[in-house]
């Protein structure tokens, strides 16, 4: 009788590990998460100094642009994440 072949598993192609980015294009993204990270410090500090009346209207917009900031932020550090 002849020798049976032996069916080996389907491989498995991992996309994010077989991807080789440019590390032009993981230290573009990493110079925006750090842009992202000072404007954020940016913002909030100038909200702080004018969190009192009359322009604590305007201190309240930028906390809340401080918020988008730090959102965009973790959005960011995901995406660099998945291009490992």
């Amino acid at each position: 009788m002849g020798r049976r072949k032996r069916r080996l598993p389907p491989m498995r192609c991992d996309n994010r590990a077989m991807s080789t980015q440019p590390s032009t294009e993981r230290s573009e993204l990493s110079s925006v998460a750090t842009q992202l990270h000072e404007l954020s410090q940016r913002v909030g500090a100038t909200g702080e100094r004018l969190n009192q009346s009359p322009t604590e209207d305007a201190a309240a917009s930028l906390f809340e642009m401080e918020r988008a900031l730090r959102s965009a932020a973790r959005a960011l550090d995901r995406a660099m994440r998945q291009l490992r």
